[in-house]
């Protein structure tokens, strides 16, 4: 890396450092029971990830009250954003009735045959 481009970086980590004392804390305390502190190895980032409060839209904030654009929506989860009113009405209408969606449920056996209906390579679908 270029003499620029290193000094640019260590602005950048100096001021997010600055900025998400309590993700570094967080982190620091996750990283004693799980392993890496993270959950998924592609949420680890350097030098430490933020950690998430809430999310509306595209955008986030952080336990440090700091705000993002999410330009990874969620990693493709929040295509319509996130807590789209849709998403969290159908949420809400499910949940009431089934939280062990872990067991062959009508909701699921439904969005498998749509998906299966309206992706023609989608021969056969699974759920994970």
């Amino acid at each position: 890396m270029n003499a620029h481009l290193t000094k640019l970086r260590e602005k950048v980590v100096k001021e997010l450092k600055r900025r998400t004392k309590k993700s570094a804390k967080r982190y620091e305390a996750l990283c004693k029971i799980v392993p890496a502190g993270v959950m998924s190895r592609g949420r680890q980032i350097a030098p430490y990830p933020f950690f998430v409060a809430k999310a509306k839209g595209s955008r986030l904030w952080d336990i440090d009250g700091n705000e993002y654009v999410d330009a990874a929506v969620s990693y493709g989860a929040a295509l319509l954003g996130h807590c789209h009113p849709v998403i969290v009405k159908a949420v809400q209408s499910t949940v009431k009735d089934l939280t062990n969606l872990a067991m062959p449920t009508e909701p699921s056996a439904r969005l498998a045959q749509l998906i299966h209906e309206t992706a023609p390579c989608a021969e056969m679908v699974t759920l994970c």
